[in-house]
Order: C-alpha cells, then sequence, then structure tokens
C-alpha cells in the first residue's frame, strides 16, 4: 500500500479548512455530535457523531464509520495520522468514498519496480524494456485497473516479457478522500478539546 504521492496533504487539507469552526451539537459522555464548517457554506465542511465504539464522519469529502475502542475520541488522539491501523478499523463507507483506490501513477511505478529487481530482465535488451515502461507511462487510456491488468497481459503475450505474478500486484493507494478524513478527525477532536478546555477553565 502507498501513500499518495500529493504536494502535501497536511497543508491542503489546513488551507481547506483555515476558516472553520467548531459547533457542538451534542455532548454526553461518550455520545458526541460535533460540526467543523466555514460559516454559510457546506464546502469542506464535515461532522463526527460518536457513540461507545464508534466513530462516525461524515460530510463534503465522503462518509466513514470506524470502530474500535468505548470512547473513539481519546482512540484517534491528535496526532499524525496511521492510514494503515485507522484503515483496518473502517466497518462501513458510503457509494461515493473509498479507503483506497487505483492510483495509475502507483501502478507504472510498481511496473518500473518489478522490472528493476527482477533477475529475469537483466538479459534482455533495453529496447525491450524502454518499451514496456513506455507503453505505460504514456497511455492515456490505462484510467483504471482492469485496463492496465489486460494491457500488461497483452503485452506479456506478444512480447514474450515473463511478467510473471501481476495479477498479485497491489496497484491501490490511500484515496484522496480516506486520507483527508483521517487529517480531519484529529483536527477536529482537538478543537473539541480546546473547547472542552476553555469551558471548564471559565466555570
Amino acid at each position: 500500500m502507498s501513500t499518495p504521492t500529493l504536494p502535501s496533504m497536511a497543508d491542503r487539507f489546513a488551507a481547506d479548512v483555515a476558516e472553520h469552526e467548531l459547533t457542538v451539537l451534542h455532548d454526553d459522555g461518550l455520545y458526541r455530535h460535533i460540526r467543523l464548517a466555514k460559516p454559510g457554506t457546506g464546502v469542506r465542511g464535515f461532522q463526527l457523531v460518536t457513540w461507545p465504539g464508534y466513530l462516525a464522519y461524515t460530510g463534503d469529502m465522503g462518509a466513514y464509520t470506524f470502530a474500535r475502542e468505548a470512547d473513539m475520541f481519546a482512540w484517534f488522539g491528535t496526532g499524525r495520522p496511521n492510514l494503515g491501523y485507522w484503515g483496518e478499523k473502517v466497518t462501513a463507507v458510503d457509494r461515493h468514498a473509498a479507503v483506497v483506490e487505483y492510483d495509475e501513477g502507483h501502478a507504472v511505478s510498481r511496473l518500473r519496480e518489478y522490472l528493476t529487481e527482477e533477475p529475469e530482465w537483466a538479459g534482455r535488451s533495453r529496447e525491450t524494456w524502454h518499451r514496456l515502461v513506455s507503453t505505460f507511462a504514456t497511455n492515456e487510456d490505462l484510467h483504471d485497473e482492469t485496463t492496465f491488468r489486460q494491457a500488461l497481459d497483452e503485452f506479456d503475450v506478444e512480447h514474450d516479457a515473463g511478467l510473471t505474478d501481476t495479477g498479485e500486484w497491489d496497484l491501490t493507494c490511500w484515496s484522496f478522500r480516506f486520507e483527508w478524513a483521517c487529517h480531519a478527525i484529529p483536527w477536529a477532536i482537538a478543537r473539541y478539546r480546546d473547547h472542552v478546555g476553555h469551558l471548564e477553565a471559565a466555570a
């Protein structure tokens, strides 16, 4: 599994939520409902709802439900996203979102890695090597995983390329929406804790 090579998801997220404000809609022990959004718009806005053992994230960037410990705010904490571990705890995803998705750039990189590391390619001509990489790096039609895998099979048959075990390759990366949500959750929890702290200090 690889993480998308975006310029910086942390920076992108920070810019997206720069004007977001916290609204606490419900706060009763482990039963919480908070909303983070720029006033007057739902763009990049989102909500967190918790009940014992679960946290539901929903908003402009999709919806994910996680299950792990009684207090999910404590479990997520406020630190750096742990995509691999958190991804294992997803119990539901809406139809517009995904935890992982096919990534063409990652697929081509995986192919380059294979050709570089496999001993059987050492004796093949550089012409064949470059023709294969060029075929996949410049083909704009390889926009989905099925098409990419079919192209691999066809090239293998046509050029006797010896591309073994390609069916086992993982050609996915963390989806943009999932990674964004994983930045949003601890950030929102930190805002909530600041809010609670201010209330307690004022009491």
